[in-house]
């Protein structure tokens, strides 16, 4: 019988894994861009009828743009030729996409949560170690 491969015994291979993270720190920091454009816009509006206390929430939403062009960016950095130095960052985005539940932003929230698991998985640390990246 065919001996299945144990993780971290061939980590020439790409893992799915890191594809995955890639792809979802990308998709949601898209999202909280948008999301946190669409908060500003809504606050600003509201603000305008409520004499400002609306604006209250603001904060939260400048947290969501700038945590959506972070994730942007990171995503672009580990969707290209070499993303393996990369990937030491991707803790912090990960994180950042959790807080940015503050918005209601519950799919960030999952995303970045399942980056976490992801990037604690044995097989993605031998093989990002393996290509010289920390995690």
């Amino acid at each position: 019988f065919p001996q299945q491969p144990v993780a971290g015994q061939f980590p020439q291979q790409k893992p799915g894994k890191l594809q995955a993270m890639a792809i979802m720190t990308l998709v949601g920091g898209i999202l909280a861009t948008l999301v946190g454009l669409g908060w500003m816009v809504y606050c600003l509006l509201l603000g305008i009828f409520t004499l400002g206390i609306s604006c209250i929430g603001l904060p939260f939403a400048i947290y969501e743009l700038i945590a959506g062009i972070l994730c942007i960016i990171q995503g672009s950095k580990l969707l290209g030729q070499n993303p393996y130095p990369y990937y030491a960052k991707t803790k912090t985005t990960a994180i950042m996409q959790i807080v940015c539940v503050i918005c209601c932003d519950w799919i960030n929230l999952t995303l970045g949560i399942i980056n976490l698991v992801f990037l604690n998985d044995e097989e993605v640390k031998a093989c990002v170690r393996s290509k010289g990246g920390q995690i």
